[in-house]
């Protein structure tokens, strides 16, 4: 089954949202467009740990058009659909099959909503799955089929590795530094690629396997704030040879590989938005 579309509405920084999804989507839009908003709508009804997390009163949206309050209710619905007739007949979706509609061509899809009500300072939360015309299916045991289908299909999300981040990069603007120097070794790529040595090359390398573990990590959006462990980290690092050596490794000249990888990652970061707009928010 795949996710075909969602639907949102009062959840962080969407007032409402509709979106019909392909097999490849791509968000695009400028700070305060709701990107970040959608992706966390997922993560907190499709965790990877398979542990919803709870909603707090931050999670409403805030109504400009109506003051400053925050509304009292948000719902997030994901219609998921057969990718081939019949597919939910399979051991692994059976068990949704009493929760399932059906289109007029025949396809299965499922409607899973969550629902959120802040009620005399408490927030309730109900998780269900809708039958066509929107009600809830007449079943008793909906969370227990969210859990499972949430197991089935988790948001798995490439995010920023803020949480990963080296305090002595960011106490003393050792990333700064780390840009600067790849920023430098490129240019005399550009310039005078004849003149850069070996010992330029590996350390323009390094710089680009420090930023980009800096900034980017595949990890769960869980909501504590506690820091990952970086020695944890570093041990699992340690076990595996990092993708920018396998690309190197598999080139057939490994100097020109490491040249073409410095320019072309050199680029993809100094791309960025400005650091007084996206990168101050998070977003790249």
């Amino acid at each position: 089954m795949k996710l075909d579309r969602i639907e949102i509405s009062g959840f962080r920084g969407i007032r409402r949202l509709s979106l019909t999804l392909d097999d490849l989507s791509v968000l695009i839009g400028e700070n305060a467009w709701g990107k970040s908003s959608l992706l966390d709508a997922l993560d907190m009804v499709l965790p990877p740990t398979g542990e919803f997390p709870p909603f707090n009163r931050s999670d409403f949206h805030i109504d400009h058009n109506f003051g400053n309050d925050r509304v009292n209710q948000l719902q997030i619905v994901l219609r998921w659909c057969e990718t081939e007739q019949k597919e939910m007949t399979s051991a692994k979706y059976r068990r949704f099959c009493e929760v399932a509609n059906v289109t007029e061509n025949g396809f299965r899809y499922l409607d899973y909503c969550t629902s959120a009500t802040f009620i005399d300072s408490k927030i309730e939360t109900t998780r269900y799955f809708l039958d066509k015309d929107g009600n809830p299916h007449p079943v008793e045991h909906h969370d227990v089929l969210a859990a499972k289908f949430v197991r089935i299909h988790p948001a798995i999300r490439v995010r920023d590795a803020r949480r990963l981040r080296n305090k002595d990069l960011d106490e003393h603007n050792g990333n700064g530094r780390l840009e600067k120097r790849l920023n430098n070794t490129c240019r005399r790529i550009m310039t005078i690629p004849g003149h850069v040595n070996d010992g330029e090359i590996r350390s323009g390398l390094n710089a680009l396997r420090t930023l980009l573990d800096h900034y980017f990590a595949i990890q769960s959006h869980n909501r504590d704030k506690k820091m990952i462990s970086r020695d944890r980290y570093k041990s699992l690092a340690q076990q595996n040879v990092h993708p920018l050596e396998q690309i190197v490794e598999n080139s057939a000249n490994k100097r020109q590989g490491r040249l073409l990888l410095i320019g072309l990652l050199n680029a993809f970061i100094r791309a960025r938005a400005p650091k007084n707009s996206a990168q101050s928010q998070g977003h790249w």
